[in-house]
């Protein structure tokens, strides 16, 4: 606990201490004493006698007042650690990085940025280190948002998940948005390891403007990218990962901050086919022409363009390949024009392709 007082530091094993005992009381009471006897052993806890009414509620106030020291939060911050609090996703989404068909690049610089320094430590002793920023971008429903529930539900037994988007952050009171920010990094730094998502990131990004930007805009930005570098400049386990639809609306000083920028890809045409086989079972039997036509017509959709057809035809009692071409001749690619906007940000500011 640096920065703490030795008072404070005191204060700080005690509630920890007290929380202990509390815990193995309550399992030893509700039918648990095996694992009761493990914690006793692997805490070092004495025999000491605890009052016999504890419940949930008294060890959640308990564990509420250790939390409080142990982030070296100030008191008035205290309502802001809440709010962060309630932004950490401890449940599994089920989807799983194996269930993504496409964007392999994303994926092995997360697993290489996020799980590889944790499975093999030994591999970033010296001078390697892994990624500590990833900003992924392109079209809506491209998979950028999957991806990042993925990565929750790969790793949410073993690091923390803070899902943050521009609501929780930007506040109408003067300096609480700076407070805010630094209240998430202060608890990802001491749940770490921790991932920080940010969703839509240009809300808090966009492009610093010193003659029509306000003042409290200026003072978070400026803050934010304090905090960005010191991430990158020390050893705590914490990776930023963004996305956005807008990369050119970025400002460049976040830009240079975030080490990987990668495209998310509009599904190839082997792709759309898997997709589609995901989807609706039935399709694997279909005939070779029919599944040709079909992703000819799907051509410039993104994934989540392909389920909406899959959930229209859903409605349907007899799914059938005729009805999903008819719907797919209704379907126009929103996003295809501005798929090609953001190849071209690639090719001037984005992170290449491996094979390239």
């Amino acid at each position: 606990m640096i920065g703490l007082k030795d008072s404070d530091k005191k204060n700080y094993n005690t509630r920890r201490r007290t929380l202990l005992y509390l815990i193995q009381k309550y399992l030893n009471d509700y039918g648990y004493p095996d694992i009761a006897t493990t914690l006793k052993s692997e805490a070092l806890l004495n025999d000491y006698e605890v009052c016999d009414n504890i419940d949930i509620d008294i060890i959640f106030l308990e564990y509420c007042s250790y939390q409080q020291l142990k982030f070296e939060l100030p008191e008035e911050w205290k309502q802001f650690s809440d709010m962060i609090m309630r932004t950490t996703l401890s449940k599994n989404s089920k989807i799983h990085f194996k269930d993504i068909i496409g964007n392999d690049e994303a994926i092995t610089t997360i697993k290489e940025a996020v799980i590889l320094p944790l499975e093999n430590p030994l591999l970033f002793e010296n001078e390697l280190k892994p990624w500590k920023s990833l900003l992924l971008y392109g079209p809506p429903g491209c998979g950028k948002t999957l991806i990042a529930k993925a990565l929750c539900s790969e790793i949410h037994d073993y690091m923390s998940f803070f899902n943050i988007t521009s609501s929780v952050i930007i506040s109408k009171w003067r300096g609480d948005s700076e407070k805010i920010l630094n209240t998430l990094f202060i608890i990802a730094r001491n749940m770490a390891p921790s991932v920080i998502f940010f969703d839509e990131i240009e809300c808090l990004t966009n492009e610093r403007n010193t003659i029509h930007e306000h003042e409290s805009s200026h003072r978070l930005k400026s803050e934010f990218l304090t905090l960005l570098d010191g991430i990158h400049d020390s050893n705590d386990n914490i990776f930023v990962l963004a996305n956005t639809n807008v990369p050119w609306l970025i400002d460049s000083a976040f830009l240079r901050r975030f080490e990987k920028k990668i495209l998310i890809k509009l599904p190839t045409i082997d792709e759309r086919q898997a997709l589609f086989h995901y989807y609706l079972e039935d399709s694997k039997k279909w005939p070779n022409h029919i599944m040709e036509e079909i992703k000819k017509l799907s051509n410039g959709f993104t994934g989540d363009e392909i389920r909406i057809s899959y959930v229209i035809e859903k409605k349907d009692v007899c799914v059938n390949s005729q009805l999903l071409i008819d719907i797919l001749k209704s379907m126009k690619p929103n996003s295809y024009s501005q798929y090609e906007k953001h190849c071209q940000w690639q090719e001037e500011k984005g992170s290449m392709d491996r094979k390239n």
